[in-house]
């Protein structure tokens, strides 16, 4: 068994004793973080929105899709389209492929509404 391996084994088993409080308080941290950066996002493009061309990380995509009220990451991950990965752990989503995708989903929307 290689070194890696068993570095990946000692951290599967600390992942596993981290107590019920522990898995909370780090839950509020990313949240937390998430809108901080969501917050920024909001200032940035108040001068520069997005463009075609950019590539949105998640938090990004997220806002971009949700529009006043951000959609959760595991959302955008489950009804959008793949993003692109552009590293090891690093993904970004093109912004022509959200806007498609915000299209889409608005006209299949307007579609299930029926029409007075």
């Amino acid at each position: 068994m290689s070194a890696e391996d068993q570095e990946r084994r000692r951290l599967r088993k600390e992942k596993r004793k981290r107590t019920k409080k522990q898995r909370k308080a780090e839950y509020k941290r990313r949240c937390q973080t998430r809108l901080k950066r969501i917050a920024e996002l909001r200032k940035i493009w108040a001068e520069t929105p997005p463009q075609p061309g950019d590539m949105l990380d998640e938090h990004a995509a997220c806002l971009l899709i949700g529009g006043t009220k951000p959609i959760d990451p595991s959302t955008l991950r489950r009804r959008y389209s793949r993003p692109i990965k552009i590293g090891l752990q690093g993904v970004r989503w093109p912004f022509e492929n959200l806007q498609a995708d915000r299209e889409r989903m608005n006209s299949t929307n307007s579609e299930a509404i029926p029409a007075e």
